[in-house]
C-alpha cells in the first residue's frame, strides 16, 4: 500500500480557505487524500506523475548511472530521426560516475540541473555531437594522470562518409536537414551551446577540445565555460580540418597551458574572457600553427605574466586586447612569441601595442593638440608638429 497523503491545489482566483471538489477541467483546482487521483493534467494533458517515471513530454530525468539510456531514448523520434528539442535532466545535489564518456545526440539538451558529475576514470567526459547542448555543466576530474578530452566536440565521430559533401560540412547548409554532419550553427538549429564548470585534476588532460576531421570545420557554435587546473584549458586542433568563428566566453585558471592550438589548416577564434595563471601555468596562449593559418584573438584580463613558467604568449599572429599593464606585461613576458603576435591596451588614454616578438611597446598618445606616437616611451611621431 502506498502512503496516504494530501495534497492542496490552490487557484490563484479562490478564496483562502475555499475547498473544492475534484474537477478535471483545465484551470480548476481540487483536493484529494487518494493517491490515485494524483494524475492531474499539466499544460499540455501530460500526467504530473510521469515525472516519478522519468518522462515529462520530451524531458526525461536521469537517476546515476542511466544518463547514457535517456539520451539514447530521448533522442531518437517515432520515424527513427532525431527528435528536436528533447531533454534529458539530471538530479540536483547528486554525483554522477558513468564509467565512460556521455554522448550528447543530434538535437538533445543534457541539463546537469545541479548536480555533479565525477570523472574518476581516464575517458573523456562529455561528447558533444553536433546540433546538442549542454547546461549547467559541473565536472570535475579524479584521476591522477587523466590524459582525456573533459568536453570535445570530435567531428571524426559525427562524419558520414555516405553523405553528400554539402550535408556533412560543418556550415549552416550542412544543418538544414538533421543528422550526421558538422559541429556548426545555422540552417534549421542553434548549433552547439555549452556552459558549466570544468576542474581538473593536477594539470592533466584537457578541458575542452575542439576536433574537426576529414578537411570539414568546426565553426560558429556558443561556449561559455570555466576551467581550472588542467594540463590545456581550451585546445584548438586544426590537423584534420578547419575551425572558423567559433566565440568562447571563458575563465581559465592555472592550467598548464591556458590555450593551445596545433595543426595547420585555417584557425579563426575569438575568446572573450580572464586568464590567470598559477603554479602549474607554462603559456597563457600557445600557437603551434607554422603555416600562417592564423590564431586565436583573446579579449580581456591576462592576470600576472610575469608568473608564468614559460611564455606568457608563443608563436605566431596571437593577438591579444587587455587593460592598462597587462598589455605591457604581457609584451616584456614572451620570449617565445613569434611575428605578428601583439598585445594591445589602453591606459590613461593612450593605447599601447606591444610587438611581442622584439618586446617592444608602440604607443599612441591621443591628446588635446593631436596624436603622438612613442616607441619603449620615446617620441617617434607628432601630428600636432
Amino acid at each position: 500500500m502506498g502512503a496516504r497523503c494530501s495534497v492542496w491545489l490552490v487557484s490563484p482566483r479562490s478564496e483562502r480557505g475555499v475547498v473544492r471538489e475534484p474537477v478535471t477541467p483545465r484551470g480548476q483546482w481540487s483536493q484529494t487524500d487518494d493517491d490515485a487521483l494524483l494524475e492531474l493534467p499539466d499544460h499540455d494533458g501530460v500526467d504530473v506523475q510521469q515525472i516519478e517515471t522519468g518522462a515529462l513530454n520530451s524531458v526525461l530525468y536521469a537517476q546515476p548511472g542511466e544518463v547514457q539510456a535517456k539520451i539514447d531514448r530521448v533522442a531518437t523520434s517515432s520515424d527513427g530521426g532525431p527528435k528536436p528539442n528533447a531533454v534529458v535532466k539530471l538530479l540536483p545535489q547528486q554525483t554522477y560516475g558513468e564509467g565512460e564518456d556521455i554522448w550528447v545526440k543530434p538535437c538533445v539538451t543534457l541539463d546537469f540541473n545541479g548536480a555533479l558529475l565525477e570523472v574518476s576514470n581516464d575517458h573523456n567526459g562529455l561528447f558533444i555531437d553536433n546540433e546538442s547542448k549542454a547546461t549547467n555543466v559541473n565536472i570535475v576530474v579524479t584521476h591522477d594522470g587523466y590524459a582525456s578530452d573533459v568536453i570535445v566536440l570530435d567531428a571524426e565521430r559525427t562524419f558520414d562518409p555516405e553523405a553528400p559533401d554539402w550535408e556533412r560540412a560543418y556550415g549552416p547548409d550542412g544543418m538544414d536537414t538533421p543528422g550526421p554532419g558538422g559541429i556548426a550553427q545555422g540552417g534549421e538549429n542553434n548549433g552547439v551551446e555549452i556552459d558549466g564548470v570544468i576542474r581538473g585534476n593536477t594539470a592533466d588532460g584537457t578541458g575542452l577540445a575542439l576536433r574537426p576531421y576529414a578537411g570539414q570545420g568546426i565553426f560558429t557554435n556558443n561556449i561559455n565555460l570555466d576551467i581550472y587546473h588542467c594540463g590545456t584549458g581550451i585546445l584548438a586542433d586544426t590537423s584534420e580540418g578547419w575551425i572558423n568563428g567559433v566565440d568562447i566566453w571563458t575563465y581559465l585558471h592555472n592550467n598548464r597551458v591556458q590555450i593551445d592550438h596545433v595543426g595547420d589548416r585555417q584557425f579563426n577564434m575569438m575568446i572573450y574572457g580572464h586568464t590567470q595563471n598559477g603554479w602549474y601555468t607554462d603559456y597563457h596562449i600557445r600557437n603551434r600553427n607554422t603555416a600562417g593559418k592564423g590564431s586565436c584573438m583573446f579579449i580581456g584580463q591576462v592576470w600576472d605574466s610575469a608568473g608564468v613558467n614559460e611564455s606568457a604568449l608563443a608563436g605566431p599572429d596571437i593577438n591579444v586586447i587587455t587593460d592598462g599593464h597587462m598589455g605591457r606585461e604581457v609584451t616584456n613576458n614572451s620570449p617565445e612569441a613569434g611575428p605578428g603576435t601583439l598585445a594591445t591596451s589602453w591606459e590613461n588614454g593612450k593605447q599601447n601595442v606591444g610587438v611581442a616578438e622584439t618586446g617592444d611597446v608602440w604607443q599612441w598618445n591621443y591628446t588635446g593638440s593631436g596624436v603622438e606616437l612613442r616607441k619603449n616611451g620615446d617620441p617617434v611621431w607628432n601630428a600636432g608638429e
